[in-house]
């Protein structure tokens, strides 16, 4: 699920994975570029930093705020959260990158870049369209998955934020100004951990679809609803 981007001043690797690094994908990603820095995305794309930091010893890793809790061995040389500013990620330095946590959610703290030579929006869970038996990465979810995701408002085939950001989203004021910001890239193709490529104005159709639904339902929660999912945010 890793994305390597060129930023013309070396490689930012993003949601640097597979945690079992080998040889040939060090050799791979060198034939492309030196890398010199790694983004972990958000609290739960992370699996790959320790092998990547092992292998790349001289690269810049920023993450999230919540991350240290979560992976307490693994160094960060920057955090971002929702007030971070491009001036704190080294790697939008120059025109290539530029990047935006997406408000909202007390769990993720989601690092969407916008690849400007490309034009590609590059998120990770905040936009997922999976199809059962035809996807980029990972195994299908078995029926408990399946349905507990269903649960959550995720439907195949359709873009939606992942589970995490529609469940335990409850500002929708923060993920509303989030979309704002997105949709002011001029971005042509969405590349997504969890789904095909989007091309187009289906790229961008993508994002306001996801988002719209899930601003949709949480402005329709009912009182115990969001204290229920308050109390999950909290207790995770």
């Amino acid at each position: 699920r890793m994305v390597v981007l060129d930023t013309g001043r070396g490689l930012a690797l993003y949601s640097p994975s597979p945690a079992n690094l080998d040889d040939a994908m060090v050799d791979e990603i060198m034939a492309v570029g030196q890398p010199r820095w790694l983004i972990a995305p958000n609290e739960i794309h992370n699996v790959g930093i320790r092998a990547f930091q092992r292998a790349f010893p001289d690269v810049h890793t920023t993450g999230c705020i919540g991350h240290p809790r979560r992976v307490k061995d693994v160094h960060f040389d920057a955090l971002l959260d929702g007030s971070s500013t491009q001036q704190d990620a080294p790697w939008t330095k120059g025109d290539a990158l530029r990047f935006h946590v997406i408000g909202g959610n007390r769990l993720l703290h989601e690092i969407a870049v916008f690849h400007a030579p490309s034009r590609t929006l590059v998120v990770t869970d905040a936009v997922e369209c999976i199809h059962p038996r035809e996807h980029l990465a990972g195994r299908p979810p078995n029926r408990a998955m399946t349905w507990m995701m269903g649960q959550m408002g995720f439907r195949y085939r359709v873009p939606v934020m992942s589970p995490e950001h529609h469940g335990l989203c409850v500002d929708p004021k923060a993920l509303r100004s989030s979309l704002e910001v997105l949709m002011e890239w001029d971005f042509d193709s969405l590349v997504m951990s969890h789904g095909t490529i989007f091309e187009g104005q289906k790229a961008r159709a993508a994002v306001m679809d996801a988002f719209g639904a899930t601003l949709d339902a949480i402005e329709s929660r009912s009182l115990p609803s969001r204290l229920f999912w308050r109390s999950v945010a909290r207790l995770l």
